[in-house]
Order: structure tokens, then sequence, then C-alpha cells
């Protein structure tokens, strides 16, 4: 009788290794199975004395694993002082598979033992999780969407190929190309929208979780705007406070949004009057008594010069949807032009009571936007401020004073009604309605600030709305880049 084999006759050992979750196996320096623990039944449904003198790797290893066994079993035997750890799959008796962690050491001359010692511990249930985790991994990396898991610090934890080209992170282990928290990293290149929505990020309350946000990158003479939407998911307990966010591309939906808001304003808007001049004349000319020469001549000078005038603003419409907003000729609005614009559209809106007020040294400063859509902006401005008004008779200010170096800031005030907590949080959230609060209708686009927004952003500025404080009414607040002096 060996060694080892008087230790395992030992009743306090025996218990030991019966009861363990390790199998226990001592070979022989030939490989043959001197001795298996009991509990190998539970594992693998042979009972000790079936496996007793056969060779583990040719009887148990399944074949695809059992290259390079014999190799290892050598070096064990050159090498006293090493120790194998593997992950193998055994075949039970039934046929199955199960997976294995083998951790083997060579203890011949060791008097006490006297043999080549083996554990065995079922790792079938971990194995077959890494499985699953790296599908999901697969997944994920040639998703279209970005994923990414911070904890509570807003530390990364984990992002797909999708999320790193997004977000700009180069390859490499993330506690060192990623150490920053995710909302610094993320604002290295884009802006975080609306910035209500981000306050308290990164909060996983229940009302935080269902936020919709953005980060958007500001477009260029060189390329578009890009529109990140933001979801937070709820995460189960087991994760211990890690959170799984998704990076979805939505610029296309959101461009699409703001070229249907486009042909609705210009609608609404520009096209009625000259479209009006047009339908006039021809109803006058097929009318009865019929004109008479000089009459008629001084129509169809009228209606001409409203179908030029209808030609003229849909291919402003066109212009502006086939060209990115600040890359096309000429995309850039004076502040002096503003003053024109605004006294423009307040005529036509006919807002009586407007107060325009701006310093002559920024006269000739330029905002990054074009003329159409600084007009645009001011439509749906004005039109909101006469739209809420009880008596849709506003009083309204405009002002625009010079913010640092880069950037001007443009104020309008109203004397309408105050906007409800949630109003001001969402306002400027693509695209939502608020119009429904006030009225109970959903007409057009609600409150129509959301396109502003946009705007705004895909330019690199910034929106504020607050309810005034002296009064009813609000107060809107647009950070606007300049163009730089070539």
């Amino acid at each position: 009788m060996t060694s080892a084999q008087q230790a395992i006759n030992d009743a306090s050992f025996r218990i030991l290794i019966e009861r363990g979750w390790d199998i226990l196996v001592l070979l022989s320096s030939d490989g043959t199975i001197q001795y298996i623990s009991p509990n190998v039944q539970n594992l693998l449904g042979y009972i000790p004395k079936e496996l007793i003198g056969t060779v583990a790797r040719t009887v148990l290893i399944h074949p695809d694993d059992q290259p390079g066994r014999a190799e290892r079993f050598q070096r064990l035997l050159d090498d006293s002082n090493w120790i194998s750890r593997s992950e193998i799959r055994l075949i039970c008796k039934d046929g199955s598979i199960i997976w294995v962690e083998v951790v083997t050491q060579n203890h011949l001359n060791d008097p006490a033992i006297s043999a080549v010692v083996s554990t065995f511990r079922d790792i079938t249930d971990r194995v077959q999780a890494r499985a699953v985790r790296d599908r999901l991994r697969w997944v994920t990396d040639n998703a279209e969407e970005g994923y990414v898991i911070v904890d509570a610090d807003d530390r990364i934890h984990y992002l797909n190929t999708q999320a790193r080209l997004y977000l700009s992170i180069p390859t490499g282990p993330l506690d060192t190309v990623a150490s920053a928290p995710l909302i610094e990293l993320a604002k290295r290149v884009y802006h975080c929208e609306p910035e209500t929505a981000w306050e308290g990020w990164p909060d996983q309350t229940d009302e935080a979780l269902h936020r919709t946000r953005y980060l958007v990158r500001p477009e260029t003479s060189q390329a578009r705007a890009l529109w990140l939407e933001i979801r937070l998911l709820a995460s189960p307990d087991s994760w211990n406070g890690l959170r799984l966010m998704r990076m979805k591309d939505v610029t296309q939906m959101i461009t699409n949004k703001r070229d249907l808001w486009t042909f609705q304003s210009i609608a609404s808007h520009k096209m009625r009057t000259p479209l009006s001049s047009v339908q006039t004349g021809l109803a006058m000319l097929a009318g009865d008594p019929p004109l008479s020469p000089d009459e008629a001549e001084s129509v169809i000078r009228s209606a001409l010069s409203g179908a030029i005038r209808l030609r003229e603003v849909i291919e402003d419409v066109l212009d502006y949807i086939r060209v990115p907003t600040l890359a096309e000729v000429g995309g850039e609005c004076s502040v002096q032009r503003i003053g024109e614009l605004i006294q423009r559209v307040a005529v036509d809106l006919k807002i009586e009571q407007m107060l325009w007020v701006m310093d002559e040294a920024l006269s000739d400063v330029r905002f990054v936007l074009s003329d159409l859509a600084m007009e645009w902006m001011l439509i749906e401005l004005l039109e909101n401020s006469k739209r809420f008004h009880p008596r849709h008779d506003p009083e309204v200010q405009i002002t625009v004073a010079r913010l640092g170096t880069d950037r001007l800031r443009m104020r309008v005030l109203d004397n309408g009604l105050h906007l409800t907590p949630e109003q001001l949080m969402k306002v400027w959230t693509p695209f939502f309605q608020g119009e429904k609060f006030f009225t109970g209708q959903q007409p057009g686009s609600g409150l129509g600030l959301a396109m502003v927004a946009v705007l705004v952003w895909e330019a690199g500025g910034t929106c504020r709305l607050i309810n005034r404080a002296d009064r009813p009414g609000v107060v809107i607040e647009l950070v606007i880049p300049i163009r730089a002096v070539m």
C-alpha cells in the first residue's frame, strides 16, 4: 500500500474528499489511475473501480482535447515544480460531455504521496455562461448601435466596436484609453443635449431612465451633424449598479423631421402671400364681367410677380434641404441682417409691439447660421409668442449681445404664459409637442422650439428657456457661434 493510499484510508481525509466538490485523482508515472474519489459517480456516472487501472487521458478526455495531453504529462514528470492548469471536456458514462478545470502536479518524489495528483472541478456552467457572453459580445461588436456598460461613477467597463467609433476611443485596455468618466469622453466630441435631460447624470432613477438624451456633434464645412440618441436600459439587480447604455445614430430621423418642419413652416408662412397673389389674379381674369385690357395687364403683372416670388421661396427650401446649414455658400447671417428679418417677420405675423435692441458695434458680426435658417427660427419663435399669448397680441423684445470672443447670445422675451416644470425640461426635446397642454390640440409641430434647437445644436450652440421672473411670459436664450473673420 502506498503512502497516498494510506492517507486516503484515514477516516477524516476520506470524508473530506468524498463530500468535496472536486474529484481527486492519483496517477502513476504512466498515467494509469491508481485512485479516484467516490464523488466521480455523481459527476461522470462511473463508480471508482470502473476507472482504476485505466489511462485517464484515453478513457475520460474528449478526443478533441487529447492532442498535447501526453506532452503535458511528460513535462510534469520532468519538472516536479510545474503545475499544469487547463480546461478540458470529459466524457460521462452516458456519453454526455462536461467541462472541468484540471490542476495537476507531480508528487512522485514525495514519500508521503508517491503519485501524480490531479483535481477535477466541474465548470460546465461557467464555460456555458462564457460562451453566451462571447456570443453576446460578437452580436454587440457587429451591431449598428453602440453599447456601453458603465458603473455608478460613470467609468466604462465595456463598450462595443461601434461605441468606440462614436466616442473616438482607440483599441486597448479601458483603464488606459478610457480612464475618464463617460460624460467627459463624450464632451470631447459632442454636445450633451438637451442640457436639462443630462442633469444629475449618471443617476439611474426611474424618471432618469426614461429621459430622451442626445449627443450632438456640430456640423462643419467638411461634415454634416451627427445625432446619437442615448438610452439607459434597465439593469438587473445582479449587475450591482452597472448600467447598460445604447447609442443609436438618429441623424437621418432628425434630418427628415427638420425637412418636414421646413416645408410646414414655409407653407404656412412664406408661401401664403405669393400664392394668394397668383390665385386672386387668376380668379379675377376668369371672372365675369371681363376686365379691361389695362386692368387685365395690371392683374397679370401682379400674379406674375407672385409666381416669381413663390418659385424663389420653393427654391430656397430645396436649397436648404440639399445643402448643410453651415456649409452652403454664404451660410452666415449678420447681426444687422437679423434686425431686417425681425422687422419682416413681425409685419407678416402682425406683431405690433416689437422691440429690437442691438449694440451697433456688433452690426457686422455674423452668426454661422444662414439667413434662411435665422429667418425660419425667428418665424417659429415669434409665432409661438403670438400663439401662446392670452390675447394673441404679445410684447416681444429681442436683444443680441456678445458672449466671449466666439459666440453671440440672442434673447427673446415675451409677455405670454409661464410653462410648467415638465415643459421647461422637455421643450427642447425633438419632437416634444407642448401645445396640447395649453389648448388640448396638437396642430403642426406643437411648441416648435425643438426644431429651433436642432438648428442651434447642429451649429454648435446652446438653447435655454426659463419663465420670466417679473411677469408672465418666457425668456428664450440662444447662444450661437460666430463666423471667424478670414
